[in-house]
């Protein structure tokens, strides 16, 4: 429970930005990943792996569970590094997770991560395994690279920086965004960690989790606005 890790993580079997193996009932709750995950494809026998930009792979085996994932995001590049030789290892790769094998829910979670390799990937999820649950859980089709994924639904950018998106979410407790500029935040997880672009003298400043709708947010903020309408920090 509200969990991030934001360092790379590089391996060969089940690799994740947070969690490499989540099972049977594990329970991942407003957590976040913002590392580079990549898959190594090195092993001495053909074999199946998995690469996800928050879990590598929820369930053990097609019988035992996947446990629930819920209010979490991934944003860090997801790659696998397989040649498609005789010891490759034929990955499975998704933003959020690579692979669910059985009885795994993903709740109200997205990812923006770039995915790319050689095994098959999804925007989302890499592997789905029936019977298994995504609901209220986007990607971002721009930033992935991908149009498909094994699970959940693809916005696009502006799409996924919007609130009316994300149908289900509760932006009074769990999440905030601010609207045109930013993709969902933990409100636990983001207090002075994020830094906004602002287009008006394209300032710097860092986000302390207030919403930003008008002039007066802005002042709130800690901007200036000075006479000829520059904005400065």
């Amino acid at each position: 429970i509200e969990s991030y890790a934001t360092g790379d993580v590089t391996g060969n079997t089940a690799q994740g930005g947070l969690v490499g193996v989540n099972y049977p009932t594990g329970t991942i709750t407003r957590s976040y990943a913002t590392g580079s995950v990549t898959g190594t494809g090195i092993t001495q026998f053909p074999t199946a792996g998995s690469v996800g930009g928050l879990v590598g792979q929820a369930g053990d085996d097609y019988s035992s569970g996947g446990g629930t994932i819920r209010d979490s995001y991934a944003t860090g590049r997801v790659l696998d590094m397989g040649d498609r030789s005789p010891t490759y290892v034929l990955y499975h790769n998704g933003g959020l997770v690579g692979m669910t094998l059985s009885n795994t829910h993903i709740i109200n979670s997205y990812s923006s991560s770039a995915v790319s390799g050689e095994g098959i990937l999804g925007g989302l999820v890499g592997y789905f395994y029936n019977p298994n649950t995504i609901t209220n859980s986007y990607w971002d089709t721009q930033t992935s690279g991908r149009a498909t994924s094994a699970g959940g639904v693809g916005k696009t950018t502006a799409q996924m920086q919007q609130q009316a998106t994300f149908t289900g979410w509760d932006f009074m407790n769990t999440w905030r965004i601010v609207e045109g500029s930013s993709y969902p935040l933990l409100r636990a997880l983001t207090q002075g960690k994020i830094t906004l672009d602002v287009t008006a003298g394209n300032a710097r400043k860092v986000y302390d989790g207030l919403a930003v709708n008008s002039i007066g947010d802005l002042t709130n903020l800690g901007f200036r606005i000075i006479p000829g309408g520059t904005l400065v920090s």
